[in-house]
């Protein structure tokens, strides 16, 4: 089944301010499709030609106005380390949000649904996140509409927060580089402009998937290959100094106790010490070639 071309109407994309959300505005785009971003905050800085409509979370009747005459929903809206003062939980952005949307995008009549999963989480995985990851791909599940979860590994390029810091931190004139436990978990990186070409196909797919899907890059990294390619496109050799898992544990749960925007949490040490390796990688079947390297996001002074 072909989505819809009717060129009035969008693709909503809820997230479009963040990292991802941004990269599936940009793949959509560029492929001349319509699209409405969906920002739970006013301000949010949207890709050029993309209308922005707000629709806080939890705020049902906002959500169902955003999302009127879309023909497709994604759910790129990720989030990595609760902040409950914020009302910023783990149930609230994955779950619940996903609630809302499925609801909505129903009663907008839109033809699919896609949700951006993370890789890596069993059946068994243990912890709020993974909780919350399992409730929203149940209720993909009861949908009205065709919906699928997109399951990604670490999606990496500037601005993603996490390896854009480790790539300035291997850039600078330091002589060590900080980082959590022995290195070894592992994830598939993926390139941005990758996931949001991923995501984009996968929307306007003939054949929309009835079955959960994995995406990542090409290579099973480490979080110490990672590390040790950053610092050879930096061109710089640096002493790694390893912080014990239980040490730097303490110290977030310390943070979270004296900050009300802690540098660190639990719940981030969590995610960069887990595995993020999908079961079957469908990147090349999506994309129809190979996927970039990780050295294409972050390929050195030299090469920019």
């Amino acid at each position: 089944m072909r989505l819809s071309e009717s060129s009035q109407k969008p693709v909503a994309v809820d997230g479009v301010q963040g990292f991802l959300g941004r990269a599936v505005a940009d793949a959509l785009v560029a492929r001349g499709v319509p699209v409405r971003g969906i920002a739970a905050g006013p301000g949010a800085k949207a890709p050029e030609g993309v209308d922005v409509a707000v629709a806080p979370l939890g705020d049902e009747a906002a959500i169902k106005k955003a999302l009127e005459g879309a023909r497709a929903v994604v759910a790129v809206r990720k989030l990595l380390e609760e902040r409950p003062r914020e009302g910023l939980t783990f149930e609230a952005v994955h779950s619940g949000r996903t609630s809302d949307l499925v609801n909505a995008a129903a009663a907008a009549g839109a033809e699919r649904f896609v949700y951006i999963g993370i890789a890596g989480l069993k059946a068994d995985s243990p912890g709020p996140l993974a909780e919350a990851e399992r409730a929203a791909e149940a209720i993909l599940g009861g949908a009205k509409m065709p919906a699928v979860s997109l399951r990604a590994s670490l999606v990496v390029g500037t601005g993603d927060g996490h390896v854009s810091r480790l790539a300035a931190k291997a850039r600078r004139a330091s002589p060590a580089m900080v980082f959590v436990g022995q290195g070894w978990a592992r994830s598939a990186p993926m390139t941005s402009r990758d996931f949001g070409e991923c995501v984009a196909s996968v929307v306007l797919a003939e054949d929309f998937p009835k079955e959960p899907m994995n995406i990542g890059g090409p290579e099973l990294l480490t979080a110490m290959e990672i590390q040790d390619r950053l610092l050879g496109a930096a061109g710089r050799n640096k002493l790694k100094v390893h912080v014990p898992e239980s040490v730097a544990r303490f110290g977030a749960m310390l943070a979270e106790k004296l900050f009300k925007r802690p540098p660190v949490t639990r719940a981030r040490l969590e995610w960069l010490l887990r595995d993020l390796i999908p079961d079957r990688v469908t990147s090349t079947e999506i994309l129809g070639r190979r996927p970039e390297r990780f050295e294409t996001a972050f390929p050195g002074p030299g090469a920019e």
